[in-house]
């Protein structure tokens, strides 16, 4: 479903950052060569982090912009 999503976009998976809060759906990611950020729901961030994801959050107000416009995930210190 991702890969089918980034060449309906247009985009390159290496490109592509998929925002996932379900184990699967970060491991179809990294399979499919797609960054990862996990939102974690349930107390689920040790699953999502063992899934592969990149950064894991509760909120997506803990993804540091300024890092993702130079092309990088991190979360806010």
């Amino acid at each position: 479903m991702f890969l089918t999503a980034a060449r309906e976009l247009g985009a390159a998976p290496e490109a592509a950052i998929v925002m996932e809060d379900a184990a699967a759906g970060v491991a179809a990611a990294k399979a499919g060569g797609m960054a990862a950020i996990g939102i974690a729901r349930a107390h689920d961030a040790g699953l999502l982090s063992a899934a592969g994801a990149d950064i894991v959050v509760t909120t997506l107000d803990q993804v540091d912009l300024a890092a993702l416009s130079d092309g990088r995930l991190a979360t806010k210190r």
